[in-house]
């Protein structure tokens, strides 16, 4: 099997690295903020622009001796450069073809910031899809950069992923082609939102494994696929929260609350921006809804609200419950959080969906 290495970066200073990710995380924003702004702007500016945000990550990537994923980079800017030309025209497809490509480079990064290897060359896959964009003739491009989002979404053959939570064995239904790749870069983005956020490390798992138990007693009403995505996803956006505001002890005030619930934001788009995760992308927008209507963001109640986003609201509550946070020091036991579910049947959650999650908790934590 073939492994990528960068051993030259590997060997930098830890700060260094820090530092470059810090660097990294602001390029693939600003590269984004422009594509989002092209989307609905036909502003030749953009176009300048994004080309020189793409110019900054490659140099930032050159600059710690990734020249591994500087080059699907320098060949994004060459496409960028015919468009700030005149010779080749933006839409939304090349935005999707973009983002496409910087996330997995991004996944790539950060699987040789933590490991030091990527299993394969994705990197030359990438650069061969690009190419082939570039080769295409402006003007006939269309199926081209059509044909190289599905390679890029199909790069994985692997049909099943067995995910390991808490030492049992959970099966994920089987995935459409590409999902697992998309899968295992969402998960290590999650398990890094563990480190930074307010609850103790192991939260991922913990939440998949409550998940994946009560689809599985309802009957699965929702692709465990799709829900395994929207629970390494959903609280993505709390990596944008300022920590005074997660640490704060006390009641937070209008305008803070507000900033925390943007926060589902960040998850839907990054999810509805990759070809197949439409329902994912439901699931995150919607775990905060109530079953009454009294949650956020639209206020939807009953049966209009996905299942996915019901089950992964109960998992987060007694999750949350059950756990210290920076600004709780208190826990629940695993009755009274069990019992202070059961007490928001019919206002806070769909009372068909309580039974099961009782289920879940008894056979997970009470039977041996």
């Amino acid at each position: 099997m073939t492994i990528t290495t960068c051993p030259a970066f590997s060997d930098l200073d830890q700060e260094i690295i820090k530092d470059f990710s810090e660097c990294l995380r602001e390029n693939i924003d600003a590269i984004e903020n422009c594509i989002n702004l092209l989307d609905t702007e036909n502003d030749p500016e953009l176009i300048h622009r994004l080309f020189r945000d793409m110019h900054s990550f490659k140099g930032n990537c050159r600059m710690v001796e990734l020249d591994p994923v500087a080059k699907p980079i320098h060949a994004l800017e060459e496409l960028v450069s015919e468009m700030r030309q005149g010779t080749r025209k933006y839409d939304s497809l090349y935005g999707d073809f973009f983002m496409s490509v910087i996330l997995r480079i991004e996944a790539m990064i950060q699987a040789l910031s933590s490991t030091g290897e990527v299993t394969g060359e994705p990197q030359v896959h990438m650069l061969q899809v690009i190419n082939d964009v570039l080769a295409c003739e402006p003007g006939q491009d269309n199926e081209a950069v059509n044909q190289a989002l599905n390679s890029l979404v199909g790069a994985s053959k692997v049909a099943k992923e067995t995910i390991r939570t808490q030492g049992k064995d959970l099966k994920v239904q089987e995935a459409p082609q590409g999902h697992l790749s998309d899968l295992a870069y969402f998960k290590t983005l999650s398990l890094q939102l563990d480190e930074l956020g307010i609850y103790k490390t192991g939260r991922t798992e913990a939440l998949l494994d409550l998940s994946l138990r009560t689809n599985k007693e309802l009957g699965e009403p929702v692709c465990s696929t799709q829900l395994t995505a929207a629970v390494y996803i959903h609280d993505i956006g709390m990596a944008f929260v300022p920590h005074q505001i997660l640490e704060k002890p006390s009641k937070l005030t209008q305008e803070e609350f507000k900033i925390i619930q943007n926060h589902i934001k960040v998850g839907t788009q990054m999810l509805e921006r990759i070809p197949g995760w439409e329902v994912a992308a439901e699931i995150v927008k919607q775990h905060h809804e109530k079953y009454n209507g009294s949650g956020y963001p639209q206020g939807l109640s009953g049966e209009e609200i996905n299942p996915g986003a019901m089950i992964l609201a109960l998992a987060d509550t007694f999750y949350a419950v059950t756990h210290e946070r920076a600004d709780r020091s208190f826990k629940k036991s695993l009755f009274s959080a069990t019992s202070m579910i059961n007490g928001e049947t019919g206002r806070l959650f769909n009372p068909s969906f309580i039974e099961a999650f009782n289920n879940t908790i008894r056979n997970r934590y009470l039977k041996r």
